[in-house]
């Protein structure tokens, strides 16, 4: 029985649609960011690919919130000391 493949596609086709197609991408990272890559991954379980995905995720999120104007901090729970996250837009 032939396997099922899901359709790939460029990452700059205009007529692609995200919901229906898985996107390849190349990309060229420094040691000292492929190093973070993988380091984080492998401490949290994941594959690079679902690294990736969630590092995307999480930068869409704080993008969309600073361009909403919506501050973003990091608390620490046990010394209450705030830190803002100050994006380049």
């Amino acid at each position: 029985m032939p396997s099922k493949q899901t359709p790939t596609t460029d990452v700059l086709d205009p007529a692609a649609d995200p919901e229906d197609r898985v996107v390849r991408l190349n990309v060229n990272l420094s040691a000292e960011v492929a190093a973070a890559l993988r380091q984080t991954t492998r401490r949290n379980g994941l594959t690079l690919t679902e690294g990736v995905r969630r590092a995307v995720s999480i930068w869409k999120l704080l993008d969309d919130a600073a361009r909403h104007g919506e501050r973003i901090e990091v608390v620490d729970p046990e010394t209450g000391r705030t830190r803002e996250l100050v994006l380049g837009l």
